[in-house]
């Protein structure tokens, strides 16, 4: 199935995500997941699937993060979790939490300099929604490895 998904356009490709496991259940979402990292997509179709399905497994689960982290810039992706996170309904405390832990991943992932200052500034700046200053550990520990 992820062989026939492959050959197709990034479009049809989304569409056929979408219509085959609606982003209405957990199992859909599971099972998309499992597909939509196994191929390139195109910007806009990244943008589509991020919106479907991401929030609906993230963050209670690391998975979406890995997923998305396979076809997205870390940057990118960073950013529109940060962005999401100022609103409703992701901005609550329960969410805001969990999402800290959850992109502490991202600090043995990150390779590029310019990728962990974002993480960095995200998560320790006060003017963030991330960043209140509860995670000053994870902030430090963003540094290039040696």
């Amino acid at each position: 199935m992820c062989a026939e998904v492959r050959k197709l356009t990034s479009e049809d490709a989304l569409r056929w995500v979408l219509e085959k496991y609606p982003p209405t259940t957990g199992d859909n979402v599971g099972a998309a997941l499992g597909i939509i990292g196994r191929r390139p997509w195109a910007k806009r179709e990244q943008a589509q699937l991020y919106d479907a399905y991401f929030w609906r497994a993230f963050p209670s689960s690391q998975r979406p993060l890995e997923v998305f982290t396979s076809f997205m810039s870390p940057v990118g992706l960073l950013q529109r979790i940060s962005k999401d996170m100022d609103h409703p309904p992701h901005n609550d405390s329960r969410t805001l939490g969990l999402a800290r832990y959850r992109l502490a991943w991202f600090r043995e992932r990150l390779l590029l300099q310019a990728d962990q200052a974002v993480l960095r500034s995200l998560l320790a700046e006060p003017d963030t929604c991330l960043g209140d200053g509860d995670f000053p550990d994870i902030a430090r520990q963003t540094s290039p490895k040696s």
